[in-house]
């Protein structure tokens, strides 16, 4: 994945420059698509919750209408 390479600079001989070459594979970009997709699915969760526990009859989100019969809950 990520290599470091050691340079000594030719101006002076006690520095020593660590450089790092990153390198980006599927696995890293699986992982990283992975963890948004469920970061965004736990987020839509709460949200539903939340939904689900309120005492509105007309709910009214993101252009989706919605009416119920709150008195059943």
């Amino acid at each position: 994945m990520d290599s470091i390479a050691s340079h000594l600079d030719p101006r002076n001989d006690n520095t020593i420059h660590f450089q790092m070459d990153q390198k980006e594979s599927l696995t890293t970009i699986g992982i990283f698509v992975s963890s948004l997709l469920l970061s965004l699915g736990g987020c839509i969760a709460v949200i539903l919750s939340e939904v689900r526990k309120s005492r509105c009859m007309k709910i009214n989100c993101a252009g989706v209408n919605c009416v119920r019969d709150v008195s059943a809950v």
